[in-house]
């Protein structure tokens, strides 16, 4: 079923038609111009349901385009801020459900015999041979070991993905492949919603098949067929009945373990790495693997899964595994208007949602699928509601202006409602907001907003706020228009919008407390060798509008990290003067600076160690090693340093610097993670330092602590994954616990660590 807008004047000229005067006048003017505010207007259109919000009055009065050339003619009109007339907003419009042969979901199949392939890459093109649609995967055939028996494969490996045609509605998915042994006969099997009896091409053959441009031949190891889709099966991607979901997060055997580092704890974020306390979800390169990771000395690998597209991120909810992943949407150069396929809006970023049922994690199934046009600005995960923001190009073009579209394998394709405000913008671009439950197959809920590129995205148990910084004038000043959004069990709601000066440095730099909003920004005021940063701190009520703001702080200075903690927020800054703030919240009218630290170097990220001490992370002056730092706030106006430990010298480094989910601490356990790359040596300088071994000069794993308040920090062990003779070097990126072992992980390898005995090697796996 497709939703398609389709207010047009000869719809307008019907439906008034038997109308009264007035609203023949009233509604000949949405219908005839397609502008106006429609206010008095009565609705004699019902809005369309079945999974998106509507245009009811959860949106309030933001404008709704009607068509896809309403949304060109207003980016015509306000792109470029003083060039051309800022005209009314058009009326919301409703929309209405029109019924087309893409709806049903069917079937098909293509039998596979492996004996006469080679061992190699191999590409599944499924590719239906009338309509606009293409589907494809990837899998590997192996060499059979000698003592496994010619047979169909179970596979574990493999992945799925599709290639819908734009604007055609028709797609076609093929299911997770796996692993494959030569001489295997399995079944490629796939959904598509062509129309019934319809053929599709089958091929298979190695990626590294390349015909040569003279003769079109070249070795050919695969195979290749035409089959028709399934007359008798109209049930949704995947068939198999989903299981149970049990809750979250806790450990079938009762481990102790430890969960991605986030920024609201009622609030879950993807992750390149998650853990039940028995298994492992890790993803590398375009590669998820699972891991019996407990008991560490059995570990082992029990599932692989290779996606055709980049999957950058996961989540855990109970026995459902999710996975996001993007890749580029091309058109095939018959889909090309002419002389426009070297054009760049013909390269479509897409965002595909994949849920896998993980309740045996050595065959994760898939059991929900998800594709959504735009690139991936970020997502949240809250009970089992994931809620994700996309991003998607807009111009004044006839090919810049399609609204996002949202390919729901459960539900079809559909297009959110559009929203978008009466404002001129130098660029535009869509934002789409959609949620689904995770759990279930009920439709996914989103709507889209000709606003700007999401840049940074907060997000709360109630509100999902969105910051789009742009310049504010020609002198490289900039502002943030940030949007707020109330979410709850998927269901998605505008609420207001307001502008600040500066720009957000991360979600770090916002906070919800009571109803208001926190931020802090970076501003630039002046020009050319006059031109300098300062900081401010704003509050903002539930309408977006400013009650109270600390302007000007540290001029200079530009924010390095920021934590609001309660009623305060530290703020860490450096250029000028590398430096501390502690900042007074509890009255949002009257906010204040309450103390300030000079710092030997900055920070880059802050984490609460309790309400009287804080724990930094980040470099030494002058750019020299990493740095971690234990600042004591408890008479908040003279804060100190107990403690501080610089790691290596200049061009160390760490992934905590730029991604907080490195970042491993439990208080209760007292235990401390920080991944390193450390190169040596540097200067002395007046604190504790470590250095790699001089016969080395580069080290790399993760150093371990103990940090308390009296002590400070103390090394309770480091676990090495390479140093200067090793042949490669891949940085550990994350690192988890489980009871007593602990789990580094890089891009190469898992390196098992036992935390009660002086972290000594209990058991690696290589990746």
């Amino acid at each position: 079923m497709y939703v398609i807008h389709m207010i047009a004047k000869t719809t307008g000229i019907l439906l008034l038609a038997g109308a009264v005067i007035g609203i023949l006048a009233c509604l000949g003017a949405v219908a005839l111009t397609g502008w106006g505010s429609g206010a008095d207007c009565p609705s004699l259109l019902s809005p369309v349901t079945g999974g998106f919000a509507g245009s009811g009055t959860d949106m309030g009065n933001i404008p709704e385009f009607s068509t896809e050339e309403r949304a060109q003619q207003f980016l015509i009109t306000h792109t470029d801020a003083g060039q051309g007339s800022s005209v009314s907003s058009p009326a919301p419009q409703q929309t209405t459900t029109v019924s087309s042969g893409p709806g049903v979901v069917r079937t098909w199949s293509f039998d596979v015999d492996t004996s006469t392939f080679k061992p190699d890459e191999y590409l599944v093109k499924a590719s239906a041979v009338l309509q606009d649609a293409t589907g494809t995967a990837l899998f590997n055939v192996l060499e059979r070991p000698a003592d496994r028996s010619s047979a169909a494969g179970s596979g574990t490996g493999g992945s799925s993905g599709t290639s819908p045609a734009t604007g055609s509605g028709y797609f076609i998915t093929i299911d997770p492949i796996g692993d494959r042994y030569v001489g295997d006969r399995f079944t490629i099997t796939g959904t598509t919603n062509i129309p019934d009896d319809s053929d599709i091409l089958v091929e298979v053959y190695t990626s590294s098949f390349a015909p040569t441009q003279k003769s079109q031949s070249g070795e050919f190891s695969g195979a290749t067929g035409t089959v028709k889709t399934s007359s008798w099966s109209t049930a949704p991607v995947p068939t198999a009945t989903p299981a149970p979901v049990t809750a979250v997060p806790t450990s079938a055997d009762g481990h102790r373990y430890s969960t991605t580092n986030v920024q609201i704890r009622e609030v879950d974020e993807a992750d390149i790495v998650k853990t039940n306390g028995t298994y492992i979800y890790a993803v590398t390169g375009d590669t998820l693997r699972i891991i019996d990771a407990y008991p560490a000395e059995h570990a082992k690998i029990v599932a692989t899964l290779k996606f055709s597209a980049n999957p950058g991120s996961l989540y855990l909810y109970g026995n459902r595994l999710v996975v996001l992943t993007q890749e580029s949407d091309t058109r095939e150069f018959w889909q090309c208007e002419k002389a426009r396929c070297a054009d760049a809006s013909w390269w479509r970023p897409r965002t595909t949602i994949l849920v896998y049922d993980v309740t045996d994690p050595s065959r994760p199934t898939l059991v929900r699928q998800v594709a959504a046009d735009g690139s991936l600005s970020d997502s949240r995960m809250i009970d089992s509601y994931l809620y994700f923001v996309t991003t998607s190009s807009a111009d004044s073009s006839s090919s810049g202006s399609s609204f996002p579209r949202i390919l729901d394998y459960a539900k079809g394709s559909l297009t959110p409602n559009v929203y978008h405000f009466d404002t001129n913008d130098k660029e535009f671009s869509y934002s789409t907001i959609g949620a689904f439950d995770v759990t279930g197959k009920s439709a996914v809920k989103a709507k889209s907003f000709l606003i700007g590129s999401a840049g940074t995205v907060y997000v709360s148990p109630t509100h999902l706020y969105i910051g789009i910084a742009s310049p504010a004038d020609d002198s490289g000043a900039m502002q943030t228009q940030v949007y707020a959004f109330t979410i709850d069990q998927g269901k998605i709601a505008y609420a207001a919008d307001g502008t600040v000066n500066g720009e957000l440095l991360s979600q770090y730099s916002l906070d919800e407390n009571n109803g208001t909003l926190r931020l802090a920004t970076t501003g630039i005021e002046g020009a050319g060798k006059y031109k300098g940063y300062f900081c401010t701190v704003y509050a903002l009520d539930s309408n977006m509008q400013e009650i109270g703001s600390l302007k000007k702080l540290a001029p200079g200075d530009h924010i390095s990290a920021a934590r609001f903690i309660g009623s305060r927020l530290y703020l860490a800054e450096r250029q000028a003067t590398d430096s501390l703030l502690a900042i007074d919240l509890s009255d949002p009218k009257n906010m204040s600076v309450l103390g300030r630290l000079k710092l030997p170097g900055y920070a880059a990220y802050l984490h609460p160690y309790d309400d009287n001490f804080l724990i930094g992370v980040g470099r030494e002056v002058n750019n020299g090693g990493v740095r971690i730092a234990l600042f004591n706030v408890t008479n908040v106006s003279a804060p100190e340093i107990t403690d501080t430990i610089e790691l290596g010298g200049r061009g160390s480094d760490s992934e905590v610097l730029r991604d907080p989910k490195a970042f491993l601490f439990d208080k209760e356990n007292n235990i401390l993670v920080l991944p390193v790359h450390l190169v040596g040596q540097s200067g002395t300088v007046a604190y504790k330092k470590y250095q790699p071994p001089e016969s080395a000069g580069i080290w790399g794993g993760a150093y371990v602590f103990t940090v308390t308040p009296a002590q400070g920090f103390h090394v309770k062990g480091t676990v090495e994954h390479y140093d200067g003779s090793s042949g490669s070097a891949s940085p550990v990126k994350r690192s988890l616990y489980i009871d007593n072992t602990l789990y580094t992980i890089s891009s190469d390898m898992i390196v098992m660590s036992d935390l009660n005995n002086g972290l000594s090697l209990v058991n690696s796996l290589e990746l």
